[in-house]
């Protein structure tokens, strides 16, 4: 439903309405997961960041990845 949308997102600024997205629907189905301290992605860095990540991954299509 999300990367149905992408192609209507070419320029800065542009949207796409997307309706009922389910930020639940959008994570695999776990409860286990791990944490670590680290830093923003974006300059300067800080290191004020708890990463979370699931033990499951989320799998994409090669036609999602092309969108993108």
């Amino acid at each position: 439903m999300l990367t149905d949308q992408l192609e209507r997102i070419r320029f800065g600024g542009d949207e796409a309405f997307v309706k009922r997205l389910s930020i639940r629907g959008l994570l695999p189905e776990t409860d286990q997961y791990m944490t670590y301290d680290g830093s923003t992605t974006a300059p300067a860095c800080h290191e004020t960041v708890t990463w979370v990540v699931l033990n499951k991954p989320i799998y994409i299509t090669k036609q999602q990845v092309s969108i993108a």
